[in-house]
């Protein structure tokens, strides 16, 4: 019997080895997992926690980036501080020009544009399926039609804090809103002048931007 036991002396010794073996590989394996949960997949700016929680900080931070912007491509502007907003003057189409307006307001960055200045009140029913199509394609902002004062608007907002944490998206989202209205202006434009049905101006835009992006397709 007691060399039965030395028998198995080797096996135990072996499968105990195993086992500290697997022990040790699942540690490693737990430590890699939470390292990579713990580390974020961009950089963060520095002081980020105070960005953060410093509602006033980000509200300096994205008005002086703004202000700045601005200034060093020298854009026709004016600045409003106690409103907190800046107007700028764009060209939206080759015979026209825009006012572009970037306000700080309730804890967002807002950018707004009237993509068309009026238009008859027989079309409106018109105009609100224009912006469905534009709507509900949209990634980015959205097209609202503003009866009362019976014109268009191209608004898009975001989180103050996001724009401090990341200051150089302000200036990505101002091309980005400045172009698309663009777009919509021409195709809102093209609804008044000639009267066709949304779908089917909605529908030449998209295949003209098609074109623009893939020239070779």
């Amino acid at each position: 019997m007691e060399n039965g036991y030395l028998a198995l002396f080797p096996l135990l010794i072996l499968l105990g080895l195993i086992k500290r073996m697997r022990d040790k590989r699942a540690t490693n394996t737990l430590k890699i997992n939470a390292e990579e949960r713990m580390t974020p997949s961009f950089q963060l700016p520095d002081a980020t926690d105070v960005i953060i929680r410093d509602e006033a900080k980000q509200n300096e931070l994205v008005w002086n980036e703004l202000i700045r912007i601005h200034q060093v491509h020298n854009f026709h502007f004016g600045i409003y501080e106690a409103e907190k907003y800046i107007d700028t003057t764009f060209a939206i189409s080759e015979k026209e020009t825009a006012q572009y307006r970037y306000q700080i307001f309730e804890e967002e960055l807002n950018f707004t544009v009237c993509v068309l200045f009026s238009y008859p009140t027989e079309i409106t029913t018109d105009l609100f399926v224009l912006a469905s199509h534009f709507n509900n394609r949209l990634n980015f902002g959205k097209v609202v039609i503003d009866v009362e004062n019976q014109n268009v608007i191209f608004t898009y907002r975001n989180d103050l804090a996001y724009y401090a944490l990341f200051k150089e998206k302000i200036h990505f989202h101002l091309k980005r809103h400045f172009h698309i209205s663009k777009d919509i202006h021409e195709a809102f434009v093209k609804c008044v002048a000639e009267r066709e049905e949304p779908a089917v101006i909605f529908g030449e835009l998209m295949k003209k931007l098609n074109q623009e992006n893939n020239p070779e397709s």
